[in-house]
């Protein structure tokens, strides 16, 4: 239900066992039996959980900015709170962020967003600086087309879905963290070979 995607009829159908539906799906379609995935944000959540519902389906886990579950007893680590606090906190913003989302909006919307908007950003730590600012502006706009209401309704049914147990992942597994801006995934994952 983002970017040029439609958003499902059944609002509710968008937590991370229906994304995993959604991956068997396409897998079944692609005449895929097993495959490796690379996932990032709630992509991690799905594809763990995919490998470990359906191990015989996962040859590899590439996971990009995220963790397996639990991901909003992960956020405000910095703050020492307890992770059940740290959670309340990060689901209680996003709920107020959600009621907020129309007006985030209109106002995001209506910004000019060209490559000295970019280079801005890049500095508020809103987004790492990126080289390519004119790719980053088309970027940037696109995520803009997306109502911000319904990413933090994302976000909350994302914040659902539990940890995901790590030994019962079966396959080779990389979690890749970085201070590279996502353009450069592709140069970071031939470099790694």
């Amino acid at each position: 239900g983002v970017g040029g995607s439609e958003r499902p009829v059944d609002r509710c159908h968008i937590g991370i066992d229906s994304l995993v539906e959604d991956a068997v799906a396409v897998m079944d379609d692609a005449g895929l039996d097993r495959a490796p995935t690379i996932g990032w944000s709630m992509g991690v959540n799905t594809q763990f959980e995919l490998a470990t519902l359906h191990p015989d389906r996962v040859s590899g886990l590439f996971a990009m900015a995220g963790v397996p579950g639990a991901t909003f007893s992960t956020m405000l680590e910095p703050t020492h709170l307890p992770a059940p606090v740290r959670r309340g906190l990060a689901v209680g913003t996003t709920r107020v962020a959600r009621l907020l989302g129309p007006a985030i909006s209109t106002v995001a919307q209506a910004l000019p967003i060209t490559p000295r908007t970019i280079s801005v950003l890049g500095r508020t730590g809103f987004m790492f600086p990126i080289e390519d600012r004119d790719n980053a502006a088309v970027a940037v706009r696109e995520f803009l087309t997306t109502p911000f209401d319904w990413y933090f309704h994302l976000a909350l049914h994302a914040a659902r879905h539990q940890r995901v147990s790590l030994s019962t992942i079966d396959v080779p597994a990389m979690f890749a963290i970085t201070v590279e801006p996502i353009d450069a995934l592709p140069r970071i994952v031939v470099a790694k070979g």
